[in-house]
């Protein structure tokens, strides 16, 4: 009896004294949010999975909700409480913010000649996307509209970035949902430079189908962990639609080298859809610094692409760092190795990312 009491008396003193991770890495803008908001949108990574925890474990994990968007790590929404109780947790290698990306505006189809490119063919395929979708990760789609209606293959969204009603900013209000229907237009506008096909519109692959991803809310603002995810669920879908390329018009922190280290899972995701010839455009941004670049545009194996004049000349708003828009160059590759290639050259250089009438 002695000796039984004497080992619950440890497990009390084990499971009541705090149990601090020394190789809990917390992000030092995430302290400065925290000062600001009573909540934050943070990425939590773990060691292991919750299923895999034993039961001692589980005691001691942080009582915080996490959802699961790509390998070893979760989103939530936490205050200061809460962010003490997942330092404590011994099974929470780090914790940083869930950055809040922005859409970036774009234009035109002229500017990179893709009308001449629809009356040519590589071998016998037409280079007009025929057989092969887009898929657009941005503010969603206006699934009506006369120039996208009847080429949307299948819609997706995944919205945490607002609380629309029920916890997130999907078409029904929560965080994940099978519509993408867009509130705010840039989505569309996108989709239709991309793809469009009527009502006056000829996009760069008028005859390709489009896939529609929407992350971002009213407000033009979408999470890292959103983009994350949708880049995952493109990738793992591209066998079922066919999906060749995936657009990202969308923006956050500026860099001035490869950032992957910044974005391991959304690196993880690109690097995966990469390898399995699946092409992620990105726009390298708006804000006019020559030596910078916006995430996720920074990450490798990205295909970056900056915002040109009608005179071919780079635009003064756009942020071009050459170091990594020598990404391009790969293409001249690709087209040679790839039987994708025909929908995937025109969407790089198409204006759904980098080019702006002036």
């Amino acid at each position: 009896m002695g000796k039984k009491l004497g080992v619950i008396l440890v497990l009390c003193i084990l499971l009541m004294s705090p149990i601090h991770s020394e190789d809990t890495f917390v992000q030092p803008e995430l302290l400065e949010s925290l000062d600001q908001q009573e909540q934050v949108p943070v990425i939590v990574e773990l060691e292991k999975t919750p299923d895999e925890l034993s039961r001692l474990e589980e005691l001691a994990a942080a009582d915080v909700a996490l959802e699961h968007f790509s390998g070893d790590f979760y989103a939530a929404k936490i205050n200061e409480e809460e962010l003490q109780e997942l330092i404590n947790d011994p099974n929470v290698k780090s914790i940083q913010q869930d950055e809040i990306f922005h859409i970036l505006l774009d234009d035109s189809v002229p500017l990179i000649n893709a009308s001449i490119m629809h009356s040519r063919q590589n071998g016998t395929t037409n280079m007009t996307g025929l057989g092969q979708s887009v898929c657009v990760i941005d503010t969603g789609i206006n699934a009506t509209h006369l120039g996208l209606a009847g080429r949307i293959v299948a819609q997706k969204c995944f919205c945490a970035v607002s609380d629309a009603g029920s916890g997130g900013c999907c078409p029904d209000n929560t965080l994940e949902d099978d519509s993408a229907r867009d509130d705010q237009g840039h989505g569309t506008h996108v989709t239709g430079i991309a793809a469009g096909n009527g009502s006056g519109i000829t996009g760069v692959a008028p005859e390709a189908t489009i896939v529609s991803v929407k992350v971002a809310d009213a407000a033009g603002d979408a999470l890292f962990s959103d983009i994350t995810s949708a880049v995952n669920w493109c990738a793992n879908n591209a066998s079922l639609y066919n999906i060749s390329v995936i657009s990202i018009s969308l923006g956050g922190g500026s860099y001035n080298s490869i950032c992957d280290s910044f974005y391991t899972p959304l690196s993880a995701e690109i690097h995966t859809a990469w390898n399995n010839n699946v092409s992620v455009v990105v726009a390298s941004g708006n804000s006019g610094f020559t030596t910078n670049m916006t995430s996720p545009a920074c990450i490798n194996k990205t295909i970056s692409v900056s915002s040109t004049t009608k005179a071919d000349a780079i635009s003064s708003f756009s942020l071009v760092l050459l170091l990594l828009l020598q990404n391009i160059l790969v293409v001249l590759n690709l087209v040679q190795e790839h039987p994708w290639q025909h929908l995937m050259y025109l969407v790089l250089f198409s204006s759904c990312n980098n080019t702006k009438n002036l």
